[in-house]
């Protein structure tokens, strides 16, 4: 008897566990569902809606194009009903990510919300500081406009660091100094070099201060030809070029620069006969 009472003891205490158990889940249900409407007729109120889309930093890429995409996230909806046109439920990693993706040239996105109604979208573009290109037409072996300049191709842009992050167009000139990357690597000709950083960071701050020494005795530099192991062959607009070493002193090259300057100045023809100076090898300097 007393097994048998046992028995159904177990029975009524496993109903009502069940029976707890589904009123706890019909409560949360029910919570859920109450949560649910309340997200819906919050989202639903034209104070919480988002009326204004300022756009700021965009040089490259048309403003409307940035404010055009904002606005498509404004009709997204979360859970068929909820309108995501608030500060709250505003996919704003999704639009960062599809802004960054209008052009190669941005850099970064980043959305401050004024107040509750007006959404600023700030951009930072990326800043050319030197285009990285392919080969250049002395490459090629054609005929320059001078005897010893050469027009590069298939050029890029880069930033400070060296960062390749956009197609340029051709340009007739020298608004940005080129650098031509070496023609030895032929692996070179058949990739594009976006997203890449194409320079060490060392390289890089050697040809950068060499570029600024050679502005500091009055020679500008219009392109910069990697020849490899180090070497480097500057174009200064100049019947000559200059072949220079960036592992070596950029100070002690420009000054031994100077003092060929000085004696091409002083020749009977000032150095127009002059077609190369070489500062790669330290104290010995050879021209030609």
């Amino acid at each position: 008897m007393a097994l048998r009472r046992k028995k159904l003891k177990s029975k009524r205490s496993r109903m009502r566990a069940i029976d707890k158990t589904f009123g706890i889940v019909g409560h949360t249900l029910l919570a859920i569902y109450a949560l649910y409407l309340l997200f819906v007729w919050v989202s639903m109120r034209p104070s919480f809606f988002i009326d204004t889309i300022i756009v700021e930093g965009a040089h490259a890429i048309s403003e409307e194009s940035i404010r055009a995409t904002a606005n498509t996230k404004l009709d997204e909806r979360l859970l068929f009903w909820i309108k995501r046109n608030n500060r709250l439920l505003y996919p704003v990693s999704s639009m960062e990510k599809e802004v960054r993706a209008l052009s190669p040239r941005i850099a970064n996105v980043k959305t401050v919300f004024d107040s509750a109604k007006h959404l600023r979208i700030i951009v930072t573009e990326y800043t050319p500081h030197f285009l990285y290109c392919m080969r250049s037409d002395l490459a090629l072996g054609i005929a320059s406009t001078t005897a010893i300049e050469h027009q590069p191709k298939d050029c890029y842009f880069a930033d400070e660091e060296g960062y390749v992050y956009a197609e340029a167009p051709e340009y007739i000139g020298y608004p940005f100094v080129a650098i031509v990357a070496s023609s030895s690597e032929e692996a070179v000709m058949h990739q594009s070099p976006i997203g890449t950083t194409v320079l060490s960071e060392e390289q890089y701050a050697r040809i950068k201060m060499y570029i600024d020494d050679l502005s500091r005795v009055g020679l500008t530099t219009h392109s910069v030809t990697l020849l490899g192991g180090g070497d480097i062959r500057a174009e200064v607009g100049m019947p000559w070029v200059i072949f220079l070493a960036t592992d070596k002193d950029p100070e002690r090259a420009i000054a031994n620069l100077g003092v060929v300057l000085a004696n091409l100045e002083k020749s009977a023809d000032k150095g127009r006969s002059v077609r190369e100076i070489d500062l790669r090898f330290g104290n010995k300097i050879f021209y030609k």
